[in-house]
């Protein structure tokens, strides 16, 4: 890979940032950690104890006893936001490709590569952004008395890191189109 030598330092930091980008997407997505509330029972007419809930874009589970009960849930606006996560890693993983493809392409029109690689990288910005957004207005409906948890987190800092990536390759486009060399190893 002797382009990716040649590349400019914007172009391998843009490409760090969104493989880390896309390494914080999925495992986020994956979390069943979104959003987690824990209740005590002190009832003693009922069984007493703490019960922990926790919730992601896939699975719900109810922990009583130590006892976790998992399951699917179906709920509108939390399939639109499974949507848009699926649509976020699959753009975002498709621009990591293009950006590479862009630096190790010799004989292609690279330029339309490397925007192809731009757009799709802030069109997975938007889409994380929208699910990111739309959950964070609805979990009270999942886990009224729940807060973010460590799997809600991992979307937001991939989100951070696409939309640094998406900026660099903006600056190092714009640079060497200032410099006239558009197909140049940007």
């Amino acid at each position: 890979m002797d382009s990716l030598k040649n590349a400019t330092l914007k172009v391998k930091l843009s490409l760090a940032f969104m493989s880390t980008g896309l390494i914080m997407y999925i495992s986020g997505i994956a979390s069943d950690q979104w959003v987690v509330g824990v209740s005590v029972n002190l009832n003693f007419d009922a069984a007493p104890g703490i019960t922990i809930r926790y919730e992601g874009l896939w699975f719900k589970c109810v922990q009583y006893l130590s006892v976790p009960i998992c399951g699917y849930h179906h709920t509108g606006w939390l399939n639109v936001c499974r949507v848009t996560a699926v649509l976020s890693m699959l753009s975002g993983a498709t621009a990591i490709g293009l950006a590479i493809g862009h630096v190790t392409v010799t004989r292609m029109k690279k330029d339309a590569i490397y925007i192809a690689s731009i757009v799709l990288t802030f069109v997975s910005v938007e889409c994380m952004k929208n699910c990111i957004i739309g959950f964070a207005s609805n979990y009270d409906s999942l886990v009224p008395s729940g807060s973010p948890s460590w799997g809600f987190a991992l979307p937001v800092v991939g989100l951070a890191m696409y939309s640094v990536a998406g900026i660099l390759q903006i600056v190092s486009r714009h640079e060497a189109r200032s410099e006239g060399t558009a197909n140049a190893e940007v």
